[in-house]
Protein backbone atom coordinates (compact mmCIF):
# COMPACT_ATOMS: atom_id res chain seq x y z
CA UNK A 1 0.00 0.00 0.00
CA UNK A 2 1.46 3.16 -0.62
CA UNK A 3 1.06 5.64 2.52
CA UNK A 4 2.10 8.77 2.95
CA UNK A 5 2.89 9.61 6.73
CA UNK A 6 2.78 13.38 7.85
CA UNK A 7 3.17 15.13 11.00
CA UNK A 8 2.18 18.67 10.72
CA UNK A 9 0.18 21.48 12.97
CA UNK A 10 1.05 18.85 15.61
CA UNK A 11 -1.77 16.08 14.56
CA UNK A 12 -0.18 13.00 11.93
CA UNK A 13 -1.94 11.32 9.48
CA UNK A 14 -1.53 8.40 7.59
CA UNK A 15 -2.53 8.86 3.71
CA UNK A 16 -3.21 6.00 1.89
CA UNK A 17 -2.18 7.20 -1.62
CA UNK A 18 -2.84 3.55 -3.47
CA UNK A 19 -6.14 4.74 -5.92
CA UNK A 20 -4.23 7.74 -6.42
CA UNK A 21 -2.06 7.61 -10.29
CA UNK A 22 1.15 7.54 -9.54
CA UNK A 23 2.46 10.52 -10.60
CA UNK A 24 0.15 12.05 -8.16
CA UNK A 25 1.51 10.03 -5.00
CA UNK A 26 4.85 10.42 -5.92
CA UNK A 27 4.39 14.54 -6.25
CA UNK A 28 2.64 14.79 -2.98
CA UNK A 29 5.53 12.48 -1.12
CA UNK A 30 8.10 14.75 -2.25
CA UNK A 31 6.21 18.34 -1.53
CA UNK A 32 5.67 16.78 2.07
CA UNK A 33 8.78 15.63 3.13
CA UNK A 34 9.68 18.17 5.27
CA UNK A 35 6.33 16.83 7.63
CA UNK A 36 7.73 13.61 7.28
CA UNK A 37 9.16 13.20 11.33
CA UNK A 38 6.75 10.51 12.91
CA UNK A 39 7.54 11.59 16.45
CA UNK A 40 4.43 12.48 18.60
CA UNK A 41 4.12 16.41 19.42
CA UNK A 42 3.02 17.49 22.78
CA UNK A 43 0.23 18.85 21.79
CA UNK A 44 -1.03 16.33 19.58
CA UNK A 45 -4.99 16.07 20.40
CA UNK A 46 -6.34 12.31 21.64
CA UNK A 47 -6.92 10.36 18.76
CA UNK A 48 -3.72 10.23 16.50
CA UNK A 49 -2.81 9.28 14.42
CA UNK A 50 -5.60 9.07 11.88
CA UNK A 51 -5.99 7.21 8.59
CA UNK A 52 -6.85 9.27 5.37
CA UNK A 53 -8.03 7.25 1.94
CA UNK A 54 -7.11 9.74 -0.96
CA UNK A 55 -9.74 9.24 -3.91
CA UNK A 56 -10.29 10.78 -7.17
CA UNK A 57 -12.48 12.88 -8.09
CA UNK A 58 -16.07 10.66 -9.41
CA UNK A 59 -14.92 7.74 -7.24
CA UNK A 60 -17.59 5.82 -6.91
CA UNK A 61 -18.89 6.67 -3.10
CA UNK A 62 -17.96 3.66 -1.48
CA UNK A 63 -16.65 3.06 2.36
CA UNK A 64 -12.63 2.67 3.51
CA UNK A 65 -12.71 0.65 6.26
CA UNK A 66 -10.53 2.70 8.80
CA UNK A 67 -10.23 5.78 7.06
CA UNK A 68 -11.83 9.23 6.42
CA UNK A 69 -11.91 10.00 2.36
CA UNK A 70 -10.54 12.74 0.76
CA UNK A 71 -11.39 13.74 -2.55
CA UNK A 72 -8.38 15.17 -5.41
CA UNK A 73 -8.00 15.58 -8.84
CA UNK A 74 -6.49 13.09 -10.58
CA UNK A 75 -3.60 15.23 -11.60
CA UNK A 76 -0.09 15.68 -10.46
CA UNK A 77 -0.64 19.61 -10.82
CA UNK A 78 -3.48 19.96 -9.27
CA UNK A 79 -4.00 17.47 -6.31
CA UNK A 80 -1.29 18.88 -3.94
CA UNK A 81 -3.07 21.84 -3.72
CA UNK A 82 -6.51 20.58 -2.81
CA UNK A 83 -4.61 18.24 -0.63
CA UNK A 84 -2.71 21.09 1.46
CA UNK A 85 -6.03 22.79 1.80
CA UNK A 86 -7.87 19.42 2.99
CA UNK A 87 -5.17 18.71 5.56
CA UNK A 88 -4.83 21.91 6.53
CA UNK A 89 -8.45 22.22 7.41
CA UNK A 90 -8.24 18.77 9.06
CA UNK A 91 -5.54 19.44 11.42
CA UNK A 92 -7.27 23.01 12.16
CA UNK A 93 -10.23 21.36 13.18
CA UNK A 94 -8.39 18.97 15.34
CA UNK A 95 -6.57 21.74 17.56
CA UNK A 96 -9.75 24.15 17.79
CA UNK A 97 -9.38 25.20 21.31
CA UNK A 98 -6.44 24.07 22.42
CA UNK A 99 -3.56 26.06 20.71
CA UNK A 100 -3.74 30.01 19.28
CA UNK A 101 -3.55 29.59 15.49
CA UNK A 102 -3.24 32.50 13.02
CA UNK A 103 -3.38 32.63 9.27
CA UNK A 104 0.49 33.71 9.61
CA UNK A 105 3.79 32.72 8.14
CA UNK A 106 6.30 31.93 10.82
CA UNK A 107 9.76 31.90 10.37
CA UNK A 108 12.80 31.35 12.97
CA UNK A 109 16.14 33.34 13.37
CA UNK A 110 18.61 29.78 13.36
CA UNK A 111 20.65 31.08 15.81
CA UNK A 112 17.72 31.22 18.53
CA UNK A 113 14.64 29.92 16.99
CA UNK A 114 13.20 33.46 18.22
CA UNK A 115 9.95 33.44 15.79
CA UNK A 116 8.05 36.46 13.98
CA UNK A 117 4.82 35.57 13.08
CA UNK A 118 3.57 37.65 9.96
CA UNK A 119 -0.22 38.20 9.56
CA UNK A 120 -2.11 38.78 6.59
CA UNK A 121 -5.30 38.27 4.61
CA UNK A 122 -5.07 35.86 1.91
CA UNK A 123 -3.03 37.21 -0.71
CA UNK A 124 -1.77 40.27 0.19
CA UNK A 125 2.42 39.07 0.90
CA UNK A 126 2.62 36.10 3.32
CA UNK A 127 3.93 33.62 1.05
CA UNK A 128 5.85 35.88 -0.91
CA UNK A 129 7.78 36.77 2.51
CA UNK A 130 8.29 33.53 3.43
CA UNK A 131 9.61 32.18 0.53
CA UNK A 132 12.03 35.15 0.72
CA UNK A 133 12.74 35.16 4.76
CA UNK A 134 13.03 31.23 4.49
CA UNK A 135 16.33 31.29 2.70
CA UNK A 136 17.90 33.30 5.90
CA UNK A 137 15.23 31.85 8.50
CA UNK A 138 14.01 28.49 9.26
CA UNK A 139 10.60 28.03 7.50
CA UNK A 140 7.80 26.97 10.02
CA UNK A 141 4.63 27.97 7.96
CA UNK A 142 2.82 29.92 5.35
CA UNK A 143 -0.53 29.56 6.32
CA UNK A 144 -1.04 28.56 9.84
CA UNK A 145 1.08 29.50 13.02
CA UNK A 146 0.08 27.27 15.30
CA UNK A 147 1.50 28.58 19.54
CA UNK A 148 1.04 26.52 22.65
CA UNK A 149 0.25 28.08 25.84
CA UNK A 150 4.01 28.43 26.84
CA UNK A 151 4.22 30.53 23.45
CA UNK A 152 6.80 27.38 21.63
CA UNK A 153 5.54 26.89 17.90
CA UNK A 154 3.93 24.03 16.26
CA UNK A 155 5.28 23.57 12.71
CA UNK A 156 3.29 23.60 9.41
CA UNK A 157 6.12 22.76 6.85
CA UNK A 158 2.90 22.45 4.49
CA UNK A 159 4.34 23.16 0.27
CA UNK A 160 4.34 27.00 -0.79
CA UNK A 161 1.05 27.53 -3.31
CA UNK A 162 3.27 29.61 -5.79
CA UNK A 163 1.15 32.09 -8.12
CA UNK A 164 1.99 31.24 -11.88
CA UNK A 165 0.46 30.48 -15.13
CA UNK A 166 -2.48 28.54 -15.10
CA UNK A 167 -2.82 29.20 -11.47
CA UNK A 168 -1.39 28.14 -7.85
CA UNK A 169 1.25 25.48 -8.12
CA UNK A 170 2.95 23.97 -5.24
CA UNK A 171 6.07 24.00 -4.38
CA UNK A 172 8.52 22.04 -1.75
CA UNK A 173 10.41 24.14 0.62
CA UNK A 174 13.59 22.19 -0.17
CA UNK A 175 13.45 22.87 -3.91
CA UNK A 176 12.66 26.69 -2.93
CA UNK A 177 15.89 26.51 -0.55
CA UNK A 178 14.34 27.36 2.72
CA UNK A 179 15.85 26.19 5.47
CA UNK A 180 13.78 23.49 7.43
CA UNK A 181 11.52 23.83 10.44
CA UNK A 182 12.93 23.50 14.04
CA UNK A 183 10.99 22.31 17.09
CA UNK A 184 12.62 24.90 19.44
CA UNK A 185 10.63 27.75 17.99
CA UNK A 186 9.27 30.76 20.17
CA UNK A 187 7.33 33.68 19.73
CA UNK A 188 9.67 36.99 19.37
CA UNK A 189 6.79 39.39 17.80
CA UNK A 190 4.00 39.66 15.62
CA UNK A 191 3.99 41.73 12.95
CA UNK A 192 0.43 42.48 10.85
CA UNK A 193 1.33 42.70 7.10
CA UNK A 194 0.28 45.69 5.41
CA UNK A 195 1.28 45.71 0.77
CA UNK A 196 1.57 49.07 0.62
CA UNK A 197 4.81 52.09 0.78
CA UNK A 198 5.47 53.79 3.62
CA UNK A 199 6.97 53.68 7.44
CA UNK A 200 8.99 50.86 8.49
CA UNK A 201 7.09 48.66 11.77
CA UNK A 202 5.39 51.04 14.06
CA UNK A 203 3.53 50.12 17.12
CA UNK A 204 -0.12 49.99 17.16
CA UNK A 205 -3.02 50.22 19.77
CA UNK A 206 -3.80 46.77 21.17
CA UNK A 207 -7.33 46.67 20.37
CA UNK A 208 -6.80 48.05 16.67
CA UNK A 209 -4.12 45.02 16.57
CA UNK A 210 -6.85 42.99 18.19
CA UNK A 211 -9.27 44.39 15.32
CA UNK A 212 -6.94 43.29 12.64
CA UNK A 213 -5.58 39.81 13.79
CA UNK A 214 -9.35 38.41 15.03
CA UNK A 215 -10.36 37.65 11.38
CA UNK A 216 -6.87 35.75 10.66
CA UNK A 217 -7.59 33.76 13.39
CA UNK A 218 -8.70 29.90 13.89
CA UNK A 219 -11.50 28.95 16.09
CA UNK A 220 -10.63 31.90 18.62
CA UNK A 221 -13.55 32.26 20.76
CA UNK A 222 -13.33 28.16 21.04
CA UNK A 223 -10.39 28.91 24.01
CA UNK A 224 -10.93 29.09 27.29
CA UNK A 225 -9.76 32.46 27.34
CA UNK A 226 -9.25 34.03 23.70
CA UNK A 227 -8.56 37.60 24.77
CA UNK A 228 -5.76 36.21 27.40
CA UNK A 229 -4.34 34.05 25.21
CA UNK A 230 -3.91 35.90 22.06
CA UNK A 231 -2.70 38.79 24.24
CA UNK A 232 0.35 36.62 25.79
CA UNK A 233 1.15 36.13 21.89
CA UNK A 234 0.71 39.79 20.86
CA UNK A 235 2.60 41.16 24.35
CA UNK A 236 5.75 38.58 23.53
CA UNK A 237 9.08 39.33 22.41
CA UNK A 238 8.97 42.60 20.76
CA UNK A 239 5.33 42.72 21.12
CA UNK A 240 2.99 43.69 17.67
CA UNK A 241 3.72 46.11 14.81
CA UNK A 242 2.39 46.83 11.38
CA UNK A 243 4.78 46.72 8.64
CA UNK A 244 3.83 48.47 5.73
CA UNK A 245 6.53 47.70 2.76
CA UNK A 246 6.09 47.93 -1.08
CA UNK A 247 8.50 44.98 -1.73
CA UNK A 248 9.44 42.61 0.71
CA UNK A 249 13.07 43.15 0.39
CA UNK A 250 12.55 46.37 1.78
CA UNK A 251 11.24 44.50 5.15
CA UNK A 252 14.16 42.01 5.18
CA UNK A 253 16.34 43.82 7.48
CA UNK A 254 13.93 45.13 9.52
CA UNK A 255 12.84 41.23 10.47
CA UNK A 256 16.01 40.48 10.97
CA UNK A 257 16.58 43.13 13.27
CA UNK A 258 13.58 42.48 15.79
CA UNK A 259 14.23 38.70 15.74
CA UNK A 260 18.19 39.27 16.56
CA UNK A 261 16.82 41.80 19.00
CA UNK A 262 14.35 39.75 20.87
CA UNK A 263 14.73 37.61 24.37
CA UNK A 264 13.04 34.80 25.00
CA UNK A 265 10.92 35.33 28.15
CA UNK A 266 10.60 39.07 27.32
CA UNK A 267 6.70 40.82 27.32
CA UNK A 268 5.75 44.02 26.29
CA UNK A 269 3.18 46.13 28.83
CA UNK A 270 -0.26 45.97 26.48
CA UNK A 271 -1.59 48.70 29.15
CA UNK A 272 -4.85 47.00 28.80
CA UNK A 273 -7.37 45.02 30.99
CA UNK A 274 -8.74 41.80 30.55
CA UNK A 275 -12.73 41.75 31.67
CA UNK A 276 -13.32 37.73 31.20
CA UNK A 277 -16.74 36.92 32.83
CA UNK A 278 -17.44 34.65 35.53
CA UNK A 279 -18.88 31.21 34.57
CA UNK A 280 -22.00 31.76 34.97
CA UNK A 281 -21.92 34.64 32.53
CA UNK A 282 -19.73 33.04 30.13
CA UNK A 283 -21.46 33.09 26.55
CA UNK A 284 -21.03 30.18 23.98
CA UNK A 285 -18.40 30.70 21.96
CA UNK A 286 -20.00 30.17 18.24
CA UNK A 287 -23.45 31.81 19.77
CA UNK A 288 -23.67 35.55 19.83
CA UNK A 289 -26.15 36.47 22.49
CA UNK A 290 -29.20 37.51 20.82
CA UNK A 291 -31.11 40.90 20.83
CA UNK A 292 -33.53 41.27 23.05
CA UNK A 293 -36.77 43.21 23.00
CA UNK A 294 -38.35 43.04 26.70
CA UNK A 295 -36.44 46.35 27.96
CA UNK A 296 -38.22 48.72 30.25
CA UNK A 297 -36.42 52.00 29.27
CA UNK A 298 -37.76 54.40 31.79
CA UNK A 299 -35.59 55.69 34.56
CA UNK A 300 -36.32 52.76 36.91
CA UNK A 301 -35.85 49.91 34.17
CA UNK A 302 -32.97 47.82 35.04
CA UNK A 303 -30.30 46.22 32.52
CA UNK A 304 -27.31 44.26 33.11
CA UNK A 305 -24.41 42.49 30.40
CA UNK A 306 -25.81 39.78 28.85
CA UNK A 307 -23.25 36.64 28.74
CA UNK A 308 -20.25 37.63 26.87
CA UNK A 309 -17.20 35.69 25.81
CA UNK A 310 -14.18 37.58 26.71
CA UNK A 311 -13.76 41.77 26.98
CA UNK A 312 -10.55 43.88 26.66
CA UNK A 313 -10.52 47.58 28.40
CA UNK A 314 -8.04 50.37 26.84
CA UNK A 315 -8.63 53.61 28.43
CA UNK A 316 -11.76 54.61 27.48
CA UNK A 317 -12.83 51.85 24.98
CA UNK A 318 -14.30 48.28 25.26
CA UNK A 319 -13.46 44.91 22.54
CA UNK A 320 -16.40 42.85 23.53
CA UNK A 321 -15.93 39.26 22.38
CA UNK A 322 -19.91 38.59 21.79
CA UNK A 323 -20.12 35.14 20.63
CA UNK A 324 -17.51 34.84 17.23
CA UNK A 325 -17.25 38.63 16.65
CA UNK A 326 -16.06 41.80 18.68
CA UNK A 327 -17.65 44.62 18.51
CA UNK A 328 -15.46 47.66 19.69
CA UNK A 329 -17.35 50.37 21.96
CA UNK A 330 -15.84 53.82 22.40
CA UNK A 331 -17.91 56.63 24.19
CA UNK A 332 -21.30 56.15 25.78
CA UNK A 333 -21.10 52.62 24.74
CA UNK A 334 -18.21 51.79 26.55
CA UNK A 335 -19.57 53.76 29.56
CA UNK A 336 -22.59 51.73 29.53
CA UNK A 337 -21.29 48.50 29.24
CA UNK A 338 -18.77 48.46 31.85
CA UNK A 339 -21.59 50.43 34.58
CA UNK A 340 -23.99 46.84 33.59
CA UNK A 341 -21.66 44.67 35.61
CA UNK A 342 -24.47 44.10 37.94
CA UNK A 343 -28.41 45.36 37.46
CA UNK A 344 -28.28 49.29 36.93
CA UNK A 345 -30.79 51.43 36.50
CA UNK A 346 -31.48 54.08 33.42
CA UNK A 347 -31.66 57.11 35.72
CA UNK A 348 -28.01 55.59 37.47
CA UNK A 349 -26.78 55.51 34.12
CA UNK A 350 -28.23 58.53 32.92
CA UNK A 351 -26.16 60.52 36.58
CA UNK A 352 -22.61 58.27 35.61
CA UNK A 353 -23.14 59.22 32.08
CA UNK A 354 -23.63 62.93 33.32
CA UNK A 355 -20.71 63.15 35.62
CA UNK A 356 -18.23 61.81 32.85
CA UNK A 357 -19.49 63.28 29.68
CA UNK A 358 -21.19 66.38 30.73
CA UNK A 359 -24.45 67.54 30.51
CA UNK A 360 -26.39 67.27 27.13
CA UNK A 361 -30.31 68.39 26.54
CA UNK A 362 -31.21 65.25 25.45
CA UNK A 363 -29.29 63.09 27.88
CA UNK A 364 -32.07 60.76 28.87
CA UNK A 365 -32.92 60.21 24.78
CA UNK A 366 -29.53 59.71 23.91
CA UNK A 367 -29.10 57.07 26.57
CA UNK A 368 -32.18 55.47 25.89
CA UNK A 369 -30.83 54.73 22.75
CA UNK A 370 -27.82 53.77 23.13
CA UNK A 371 -28.89 51.00 25.49
CA UNK A 372 -31.56 49.66 22.74
CA UNK A 373 -28.00 50.12 20.32
CA UNK A 374 -26.56 47.54 22.81
CA UNK A 375 -29.14 45.41 23.40
CA UNK A 376 -30.08 45.20 19.89
CA UNK A 377 -25.69 44.10 19.66
CA UNK A 378 -26.67 41.19 22.15
CA UNK A 379 -24.99 43.13 25.34
CA UNK A 380 -27.30 44.46 27.14
CA UNK A 381 -29.98 42.49 28.81
CA UNK A 382 -33.15 43.50 31.30
CA UNK A 383 -32.52 42.96 34.73
CA UNK A 384 -34.88 41.77 37.31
Amino acid sequence: MSVLRLNTLGTRWEVDLSRMPEPVAENLRRLWRDAGDWTPDRSEPAGFPRRLAALPYGSPDGVVEGAERIFLPSDADSAPYAFSGELTRRAIAAQAGRLTMLHAAALALPETGATLLLVAPSGTGKTTAATRLGRELNYLTDETAAVRDDLSIVPHPKPLSIVGQGGKHERSPADLGLLPPRPDAWVAGLVILERAPGAPAQRIGVIDAIIDVIPQSSSLPAQAAPFGTLMAVLSAGRGVSKLMYGEIDDAVPIVLDLLRSAHRGAAVDLGVDRLAPPPDRAGQPWLGHHGTEDLDLSPAGLVRRAPWVDALREEDEVLVLNGPRPIRLLGLGSTIWLAAEEPVSLADLTALIVDTHGEHPQSDHLIAEAVRALADQGLLVAAD
